[in-house]
């Protein structure tokens, strides 16, 4: 069951109220060394184009935050939780040429996942990014958000959701077998989606697809429908196994939770 975190985050007791989106961000200039660091950030140069700001601000779980430029720019947000929880962080793209990446990093600034390319919510937009895991309480943990060469210029959205039961593994990394796969999927995502609108297909809790109400279809279309399904099955079957073999079956119901998020407008 996928609750709004903002309930999750504010009912837990004595919690202070974290900044909004419109707060003052602090910013760290990497290039005066020091601030960045002690701050939990190393230093990197990407791609030999030079070091860039860092934006460090607070993100309540539930919100949504607007990045109006990811141009030479890494957004970096902290959550800290009252309570253990699963979390998703989700960054998707509204408008240019950037292609963001989410590096989910832990209180001891060891990274924990990397998402790129949506290879998990194959109906999302192929430039958008998701990392999700198991977080702590009171626990520090941060996302950093940034164009993969950090040079172009776009809107991206960021939403942190969390979960009422734990999804079980801890998703983001992605590489060229998740990536192939995922785009199979997209190629098949317009047809899957118009049905899933009119109910023909069903979303299923463990990740896969099932019939819905053929009902509305001529006889001569059910067949189509049928082999999408079974084709969308064995596609996302291979993708559960790319990202564990040893637990496919939990990477799917941890998809199907997510599945909701790629959908929402």
């Amino acid at each position: 069951m996928v609750l709004l975190a903002a309930c999750a985050f504010s009912c837990a007791s004595d919690e202070p109220a974290a900044s909004s989106a419109d707060d003052a961000a602090e910013i760290l200039d990497v290039r005066e060394g020091g601030a960045a660091d002690e701050a939990g950030f190393a230093v990197t140069e990407v791609g030999g184009a030079g070091r860039y700001t860092i934006d460090v601000r607070s993100l309540a779980p539930g919100a949504s935050v607007t990045l109006p430029n990811l141009e030479g720019v890494a957004h970096a947000f902290e959550l800290r939780l009252a309570e253990p929880a699963s979390v998703a962080f989700i960054a998707r793209v509204n408008d240019g040429d950037v292609d963001p990446h989410v590096v989910s990093k832990d209180s001891a600034n060891e990274t924990m996942a990397i998402g790129r390319d949506q290879s998990i919510l194959p109906m999302a937009s192929e430039r958008d990014a998701v990392v999700t895991f198991e977080a702590d309480a009171e626990t520090s943990y941060v996302f950093v958000v940034a164009d993969e060469d950090l040079d172009s210029d776009g809107v991206v959205t960021v939403d942190v959701v969390l979960f009422s039961e734990p999804l079980g593994v801890d998703l983001g990394w992605t590489h060229a077998g998740t990536r192939a796969v995922a785009e199979m999927l997209r190629q098949r995502e317009p047809e899957l989606a118009e049905h899933l609108a009119a109910g023909v297909v069903l979303e299923e809790v463990d990740g896969y697809v099932a019939v819905g109400d053929l009902t509305s279809l001529p006889l001569s279309e059910r067949a189509d429908v049928n082999a999408l399904i079974a084709d969308v099955n064995e596609l996302r079957s291979i993708l559960y196994e790319e990202y564990s073999e040893e637990r496919p079956d939990a990477v799917g119901r941890a998809a199907a939770e997510l599945y909701w998020v790629a959908r929402a407008p």
